[in-house]
């Protein structure tokens, strides 16, 4: 089935690890896992439960999911722990939108990321539908600097709009992380060395969101804001996604706090792949960071698809990073 996803996210960001699944030996295993539970669901006329094994395989395949939803082979139970990622089942419904776009919807529209991204998949699939776009852009609500992202996208001259945004979050400028990312992105003052104690408690708060500090960071990166002060907000981070993002977009400035998250990061197997693949390193601690990954696998049913990235793929990825960096 197809790797390629189309991420409908700014600043390059991967919302789906793929790299676990690029030996050809695990297209064996989706063919296993589909026909597998559409022959149980034929066998007993009713959408059944998958093991914890499947749904850990079945939260990285979007398409795969895709076809065993739209056969009606999953219940509702083992569904809502296979979509339990809304940027996940966002892709799920992308893969085949004019049928799941209802059945799915109560999956992503609490995550304003997820509305995002379709806002963004609507706008080039059907641009002229203005209806389906308001009704993903309701999610972007919560979070205002996902809401100005699409008012520009949507208005040649968004000044007006943008402004009446603006005056709704300067009520309150602390509300949520989105909120305080608004403020330090559209007051230039925030930035000045006089306001230090703002930052800090305008960093504080939008550290409680890891997607939206990944975006403050890259400002702040822009603004040439000096690392040391913002360099802490990421110690405690703890999503893989995030992490992944952070260590990939040069975000760990201090030597110890990239190793914490390095060895953070090798305890979920698709993100940990997703960085051994991305990065040139030395030899000597790629094997190490893959034996920390191996030896801290948590979900059962990538533990296969884990030992035949390393045969297939890690042997390649070794030899590259010998030539480059010894």
């Amino acid at each position: 089935m197809s790797r390629k996803i189309t991420t409908y996210l700014p600043f390059g960001i991967r919302p789906i690890p793929r790299q676990l699944f690029a030996s050809p030996m695990t297209t064996n295993l989706e063919d296993h896992i589909a026909n597998r539970l559409h022959t149980r669901a034929g066998r007993m006329k009713h959408s059944i439960e998958a093991d914890k094994e499947t749904i850990d395989v079945l939260q990285l395949l979007p398409v795969l999911t895709d076809c065993l939803v739209s056969q009606d082979c999953l219940s509702d139970n083992t569904l809502s722990l296979v979509l339990e990622d809304p940027i996940f089942a966002a892709f799920v419904m992308i893969s085949n939108f004019e049928y799941l776009a209802d059945r799915l919807y109560s999956y992503v529209i609490d995550s304003p990321i997820a509305c995002e991204i379709m806002c963004n998949y609507v706008r080039r699939k059907y641009p002229s539908n203005g209806k389906l776009l308001d009704r993903f852009a309701v999610g972007l609500t919560p979070e205002p600097h996902r809401m100005a992202r699409l008012i520009c996208a949507e208005h040649s001259n968004p000044t007006e709009q943008l402004e009446n945004l603006g005056k709704t979050v300067m009520k309150d400028p602390l509300a949520s992380p989105s909120h305080a990312l608004f403020r330090m992105t559209h007051d230039s003052r925030i930035l000045k060395p006089e306001n230090l104690d703002i930052f800090k408690g305008i960093l504080e708060c939008i550290a409680q969101c890891p997607a939206t500090l990944f975006e403050a960071i890259h400002f702040m990166k822009s603004k040439r804001v000096n690392p040391n002060e913002w360099a802490k907000s990421i110690e405690f981070q703890t999503d893989p996604r995030w992490i992944f993002h952070y260590l990939t977009n040069s975000m760990c400035p201090l030597d110890h706090l990239k190793g914490k998250l390095e060895g953070r990061l090798m305890g979920n197997p698709a993100w940990a792949v997703e960085y051994l693949d991305h990065q040139i390193m030395p030899v000597d601690q790629l094997d190490a960071l893959f034996r920390l990954c191996h030896d801290n696998v948590k979900q059962a049913g990538l533990l296969r698809p884990l030992v035949w990235w390393y045969r297939t793929q890690f042997p390649e990825k070794r030899r590259k990073s010998r030539a480059n960096v010894g």
